[in-house]
């Protein structure tokens, strides 16, 4: 019974990555999760949880119909984002300020911290190698 159950909600659509038998490497799963992030922002400084999982699952509803804010906030800090309370204009005083992403978080999330400038290797890849405030990004 369990069986078939889990066979409807396959065809229906209701079950998606992991549990539809789907796998995919950790990392390339947190590169496609921030790239969807970035995408939804859509030039805002900052989005609350819940806003990022309405524009996610309007963009990849398979993927992401069924998150929620404690799941996107835990996907997010692992894989490097500040999850922190934000404050977004344009809502109301009371619902203005929440947790959620600020864009530069964002953006920083895609560099490495390295040590000291200094200890750096300069091989060859160096030419590709950005480096600000202790941060290398390639």
């Amino acid at each position: 019974m369990a069986l078939r159950a889990r066979q409807m909600r396959l065809s229906a659509g209701r079950l998606s990555r992991h549990a539809a038998g789907e796998v995919m490497e950790a990392e390339a799963e947190q590169v496609v999760l921030l790239d969807d992030v970035r995408t939804v922002f859509r030039g805002a400084d900052a989005l609350h949880l819940p806003d990022i999982i309405t524009r996610l699952a309007l963009l990849r509803p398979a993927l992401y119909g069924s998150l929620n804010p404690r799941t996107l906030g835990g996907q997010l800090r692992q894989a490097g984002v500040e999850v922190a309370s934000v404050y977004v204009a344009g809502k109301p005083p009371e619902q203005a300020s929440a947790k959620g992403v600020k864009r530069s978080a964002l953006e920083v999330s895609t560099t490495e911290v390295i040590g000291d400038i200094d200890q750096v290797d300069d091989g060859p890849e160096r030419d590709n190698v950005v480096e600000l405030d202790g941060r290398r990004q390639v």
